[in-house]
């Protein structure tokens, strides 16, 4: 009995080595697919150092916020060293994808996510402080979940050093479970460290993710660009007496244009006096009294205040009934509604703009010398408005009937100081908006 019992712990014993030896195993399988990351700036001077996985043919995953700054990246493992290129970002879940044209590392394989087990045992494998490749082991303390119960994060006791961010952390076989991301002190248990990994199915939605930030930081930056040249353009119409806007109308029952133009004549304060008077606008762009229709049926059909509503959206409607102050005598009743957003060109340049399409009845009351009843025709009117001037750049209307023929549109053809719009969504982001990278890179500035 005592022979036999004896004989079990000694076994047991001899066994242990057997662990290490898988643990050797499993470093030289997945060692070489782990890569040092290190990155410069222009002069040369070293900003930061992580890790990373290859994760398919000359492909390397690691986490962004190694390489925030960066305008070289280098991977590097042994005496070997490669040129990476930035090819895939996802900045909010803080993981990129590099690129390394001549490298022949192997990738490796990845576990299912649904072999995950609290408790399971795991090796993590990265280059602190870039030194040579370490690894360490423990188990999955947790897994956190998301909404739509995906896992968002591996809790493991296995140690992570700074430095390892962007290495990897392994099934027993050696799988890729995810990417080794944080470690952060436990201040309640000050001999405790809390590690993280991110899990490798987020490798999946980098690419569909990468395109839509870097759409989304191209726009951006357009905005941005045009939002300057939109600035400076109403700043040169606003700030300077003299300005011209001009406008040609054009009779489309006969093809006739005649032009016509608003012009600064005084500034008080944030209002402009244009045309001796006979028109005030403010700085915006908002029309506040108009005795002189001079833009054809744009002024003589215009609202009070104008024929735009401050914050418009596709989709938006709305109903008015009133007598234009510029032709006395008439009464529109119109349902108005914003159908889209797009672009056009017109002779003062490209503008992004909203279409605005009014509908509905147009009613002449006539004097009592004209010697007729009250008459109605059915009134169409299509406006384009550009958020980027504060202005109404196109209009065409039609009123078509026994008592009133109005077809006619009415187009902005020339800017004060004859500058050119460039549209906010064509803007390119040299017009002045921050050029320090450009694609995946500009997402890590």
């Amino acid at each position: 009995m005592l022979n036999r019992l004896f004989a079990a712990t000694l076994a047991a014993t001899i066994s242990v080595p057997a662990l290490a030896l898988d643990a050797e195993k499993l470093y030289e399988k997945v060692s070489p697919s782990i890569w040092v990351v290190n990155t410069f700036t222009k002069d040369g001077k070293r900003v930061g150092q992580g890790s990373a996985v290859v994760v398919a043919p000359q492909r390397l995953a690691t986490n962004c916020h190694v390489l925030r700054s960066a305008v070289k990246v280098v991977v590097q493992r042994r005496n070997t060293t490669h040129l990476a290129e930035l090819e895939l970002v996802d900045p909010e879940r803080d993981i990129c994808q590099l690129k390394v044209e001549d490298m022949s590392a192997p990738p490796v394989t990845r576990a299912p996510m649904n072999s995950l087990r609290v408790g399971q045992k795991v090796y993590a494998l990265g280059s602190p402080s870039g030194q040579e490749l370490t690894l360490s082991d423990g188990i999955i303390s947790s897994l956190r979940h998301d909404s739509a119960d995906r896992i968002e994060l591996i809790q493991t006791s296995a140690p992570i050093s700074p430095g390892s961010s962007g290495g990897g952390l392994f099934d027993v076989d050696g799988r890729l479970l995810g990417l080794t991301t944080l470690m952060l002190a436990d201040s309640r248990h000050l001999n405790q460290n809390l590690n993280y990994a991110l899990p490798a199915s987020y490798l999946d939605e980098l690419p569909a993710r990468s395109k839509a930030a870097l759409a989304a930081r191209e726009t951006s930056a357009s905005r941005a660009a045009a939002e300057k040249r939109a600035t400076e353009t109403r700043e040169a119409a606003a700030g300077t007496v003299g300005a011209r806007w001009e406008y040609t109308i054009t009779d489309l029952f006969t093809g006739v244009k005649s032009r016509v133009a608003l012009v600064v004549e005084r500034i008080d304060g944030d209002k402009l006096y244009m045309n001796n008077g006979g028109r005030v606008e403010m700085a915006d762009g908002k029309l506040l009294e108009m005795s002189q229709p001079i833009l054809g049926e744009m002024d003589a059909s215009m609202p009070a205040g104008g024929w735009i509503k401050p914050n418009m959206k596709p989709g938006q409607t709305w109903d008015m009934r009133y007598s234009p102050p510029g032709t006395p005598g008439r009464t529109l009743n119109l349902s108005a509604r914003v159908v889209q957003e797009e672009s056009i060109n017109t002779a003062a340049g490209k503008f992004d703009v909203q279409r605005i399409e009014y509908e509905g009845n147009l009613i002449e009351t006539p004097t009592r010398h004209q010697g007729r009843s009250q008459q109605s025709a059915a009134y169409k009117a299509t406006l384009w408005y550009s958020p980027q001037i504060n202005r109404v750049v196109r209009m065409k209307a039609q009123s078509i009937s026994p008592f009133v023929q109005i077809n006619e549109m009415v187009e902005l053809s020339a800017l004060p100081g004859g500058q050119r719009a460039v549209a906010p969504r064509t803007a390119a982001a040299g017009n002045g908006a921050d050029t320090k990278a450009t694609g995946p890179a500009s997402l890590l500035q």
